[in-house]
């Protein structure tokens, strides 16, 4: 079969790979239709040599075969992966917060073989039925609209009324459709024009341009601000923005070591949540969002074939794109 495979940075290669085992108890093999490229992709991509494994974690297909004792799915059906490989036993597994495992086993398409390929075999209880009114594109949003649900779940909403997003990738974004969607007052932050003019289109009414004195624009007094950036600027300008008892919920994962203002938080009494991946429950919170709101199938902004891979990921990294999927099969 065909399939990318990361020989090391900046060297992911399309190859011919053998087929994937048939799958063995408690596994499925699945046809890839959708795999998205994720910001972690990006990461890998530009970061340290990795072994030949086939990268792609957010993928979404149809169910070739089922391995013995695998009753959740059957042949044919069509599914997303949730692709963090859990112990399912720990203190933290049985509490709902497997993203939290100590005994973490790795994701799928990073420790192990994933979806930029035709075919892959992975555990049944990864994957989860997809509504019928849900595509395939939009499908792998799963797993950053997860991450973004997990961090919302993880804060006091309740005296929240005014809210910063910054950066509008599919975390950003995700997150304010979502606040929107509650009522809250939502200002959408992001220096590249693409996007700005993508959140004017699905009805995001307080688009901010960062290149120009966001202060001004949004004017102070924030309940909440998200960093979807994963950037020291941000973090920075949110503490200049938050009210005293504010909240910093952070979804980006910087590049390089942030520097902020320590006493801004100690003196405005400063909360900051960091988020890591996502649990069961808002995988298919998840889902149910975008079986109810089809803003999200606009967050798909471009789609290649395995063989345009160079060009999916090269189109990623320009900024000018939300989310990027290439279709395997």
């Amino acid at each position: 079969m065909k399939a990318i495979l990361a020989k090391d940075a900046y060297r992911w290669v399309l190859a011919d790979v053998p087929d994937p085992p048939p799958p063995g108890p408690g596994e499925v093999l699945v046809e890839v239709r959708v795999c998205g490229i994720c910001g972690s992709d990006l990461h890998d991509y530009k970061g340290k040599p990795s072994k030949d494994r086939i990268p792609g974690h957010e993928l979404a297909g149809v169910v070739l075969e089922v391995g013995e004792g695998v009753k959740n799915v059957k042949v044919g059906d069509r599914v997303v992966l949730n692709p963090v490989l859990d112990c399912g036993e720990c203190r933290w597994c049985v509490s709902g917060q497997p993203n939290l495992c100590p005994q973490f086993k790795g994701v799928i398409g990073c420790q192990y073989d994933g979806g930029f390929a035709e075919k892959v075999r992975v555990p049944a209880k990864n994957l989860l039925l997809m509504p019928q009114n849900v595509d395939f594109r939009t499908a792998t949003l799963c797993d950053p609209v997860a991450v973004m649900l997990n961090g919302l779940d993880l804060i006091d909403l309740s005296g929240v009324e005014r809210v910063a997003v910054f950066g509008l990738g599919a975390l950003g974004m995700s997150a304010a459709i979502s606040l929107t969607r509650s009522g809250y007052e939502v200002y959408a932050v992001d220096i590249r024009e693409f996007k700005l003019q993508l959140a004017r289109e699905i009805g995001l009414e307080k688009v901010v341009d960062g290149k120009g004195d966001v202060i001004k624009a949004i004017g102070g007094g924030l309940d909440l601000c998200i960093d979807a950036v994963g950037s020291g600027e941000v973090v920075n300008l949110s503490l200049r923005l938050l009210r005293k008892g504010g909240t910093l919920l952070a979804l980006g994962i910087a590049e390089k070591p942030v520097q902020f203002s320590w006493n801004g938080i100690v003196f405005g009494q400063i909360r900051i949540q960091g988020v890591f991946a996502h649990t069961r429950t808002t995988f298919r919170k998840a889902l149910r969002m975008f079986a109810s709101d089809e803003r999200f199938q606009k967050l798909v902004t471009h789609c290649f074939k395995l063989d345009q891979f160079d060009q999916a990921i090269q189109t990623a990294m320009s900024g000018d794109a939300v989310k990027v999927v290439v279709e395997p099969s």
